[in-house]
């Protein structure tokens, strides 16, 4: 790939990630009340509600988000952090790239509170799980384990949060591609050519 196709990714990594920060999922995720509550009591079986983004905004969401982890979109992270070892660029910028990267999949690795008997769940098994098991696609080995925890009493509230939470912390993440994208963008904007625009005939 050359030098404008590789800005182009980042031009369009950025454009998605701004997309991303203005959907209604992103509103509602950063309520104050966006959550988990757990109702219990003498005889009375244990109850949580959750409170947060619905399918619509998670589903909207998700249309978007599947261009940074689908290797298939140029704009997906690993095709950007690949554009920055092309680009020239300072040494430093590169190693903000290769960090927030390291970050994100260190993130995903981390496991949850959540544990089927000695089975851990890790963020990265969530994302997969809903991501590919039903919103975004579905793949019938992902989309067992979902429908598993759906018809779980009062599990499924918990897992939708903690796939509520790794998305934002996802979207943190992008946000700091995002800036270092913006400054490589304005220090090579000379090798980009200006955006299209389409207008549609007047009749």
């Amino acid at each position: 790939m050359g030098i404008v196709e590789d800005l182009e990714a980042l031009r369009l990594f950025n454009e998605k990630a701004f997309e991303l920060r203005e959907s209604r999922f992103t509103q509602m995720a950063s309520h104050a009340e966006t959550g988990i509550t757990i109702f219990f009591g003498p005889e009375k079986p244990i109850e949580v509600e959750r409170i947060g983004p619905d399918d619509e905004a998670l589903k909207a969401f998700l249309l978007t988000f599947r261009f940074f982890v689908q290797d298939n979109e140029r704009c997906s992270i690993r095709n950007v952090a690949a554009a920055y070892e092309r680009l020239s660029v300072p040494e430093e910028r590169k190693d903000l790239v290769r960090k927030a990267r390291l970050d994100l999949n260190d993130f995903l690795d981390q496991p949850t509170f959540m544990k089927f008997g000695q089975d851990q769940v890790f963020h990265r098994r969530i994302l997969d799980v809903f991501l590919y098991g039903n919103l975004a696609h579905s793949k019938d080995d992902k989309r067992e384990v979902l429908e598993s925890w759906r018809a779980t009493p009062g599990l499924w509230p918990i897992m939708y949060n903690e796939f509520v939470f790794v998305l934002t912390t996802c979207l943190t993440i992008i946000g700091w591609f995002e800036g270092t994208n913006r400054e490589t963008l304005e220090e090579l904007k000379a090798h980009l050519p200006p955006k299209r625009v389409y207008t549609l005939p007047i009749a």
